[in-house]
This record gives C-alpha cells, sequence and structure tokens, in this order.
C-alpha cells in the first residue's frame, strides 16, 4: 500500500491493480484497498485519482508482470546452484536479483501491458 501513496503523493491518478484470479483478491481485497485508502485520506490529503482492478482470467501466468521477475529469479538466483550453499547465501542470491528489478524493459513492458488490456481482462 505504501507504493499506491508513492505514485499518488508523484501526481499519478489513474492507478491499477493488475491481479490474478486467486481467492484473496476479490471483492473482499478490493474493499480493503478502498477502505484502507478512505482511512490513510482522514490524516493525509490525497489528490484526487481513480483506481480501478483487472483481474486476469485462470492459469494466465503470462498476462501477470510477476511471473516474469520470479522466472528470473528461480533462473538467476536459485537453479543450477551449488548445493555447498547456505541458505543465507541462496537468500542473498534472490535479493540480489530482485534488486535488479524488472527483466523487461519499458517498451517490453508497455507491450505486455498493451496485450493484457485487450485480452479477456475483467475490469472492476
Amino acid at each position: 500500500m505504501q507504493t499506491v501513496l508513492i505514485y499518488l503523493q508523484k501526481g499519478f491518478n489513474q492507478l491499477t491493480f493488475l491481479l490474478d484470479n486467486a481467492k484473496v483478491h476479490g471483492k473482499k481485497m478490493e474493499a480493503s484497498v478502498h477502505q484502507w485508502l478512505a482511512e490513510i485520506a482522514q490524516q493525509v490529503e490525497l489528490p484526487a485519482f481513480t483506481l480501478s482492478f483487472w483481474h486476469t482470467p485462470r492459469y494466465s501466468p503470462r498476462l501477470n508482470p510477476a511471473e516474469y521477475l520470479i522466472h528470473e529469479v528461480r533462473r538467476n538466483g536459485l537453479y543450477q546452484v551449488p548445493c555447498t550453499l547456505t541458505l543465507q547465501e541462496k537468500a542473498d542470491r534472490i535479493r540480489t536479483q530482485l534488486a535488479r528489478g524488472s527483466p523487461m524493459n519499458d517498451q517490453q513492458m508497455r507491450k505486455l501491458l498493451d496485450f493484457i488490456a485487450r485480452s479477456k481482462v475483467k475490469r472492476f
């Protein structure tokens, strides 16, 4: 939720959550986000914004940008790892990979998001 506040403070006025169809990402979670933002708005002045939720179809990992990052973390941080590495060393490898950020450049991410927008994504 801190990320939402950062984007609002940077002047973004249209926020879209892209969610998979996990049970926890349903209407109850959406209501919690709205409630949390309403509580924050009582304490801090927030700019006007719209909030929408897009839900990808079930079993559609190629429509989930997080899956690309997870794949990179596994490929570069966990696969072909010497069995002599300690748990701490493995955790450090994962942290390093996560710190690199998205494996996609801006153009690739834009193409993916355009593709998602044209796909059968439920918008609320």
